[in-house]
């Protein structure tokens, strides 16, 4: 258990982008992705419009994040009740 909590401490657990680059499917939707931001980058001209989809794809990003933490809340929540249920069924089995 120390050395979870350590690394969650010094910011080596991060268990969304474990998972995102990973997975194969994921890597070539991030290189699609990639791919097109590339492609549409090139085809803005003007500061106004590039400054603009910036500022869209922060709000993205900022908006998946807070989604990623809220599932991960939820399933952390969802995980330690089982923890808490099956402890409990243990101790009034006599276990």
């Amino acid at each position: 258990m120390k050395s979870v909590l350590s690394a969650l401490w010094h910011g080596n657990l991060r268990p969304s982008e474990q998972f995102m680059f990973r997975d194969p499917e994921n890597k070539k939707l991030i290189e699609e992705w990639t791919k097109l931001r590339r492609e549409l980058d090139g085809r803005i001209t003007d500061e106004e419009t590039r400054e603009l989809l910036h500022k869209l794809e922060t709000v993205e990003m900022n908006l998946s994040e807070a989604s990623e933490l809220a599932a991960f809340r939820a399933g952390y929540s969802v995980g330690t009740a089982m923890t808490e249920g099956a402890a409990r069924e243990r101790a009034s089995m006599g276990m």
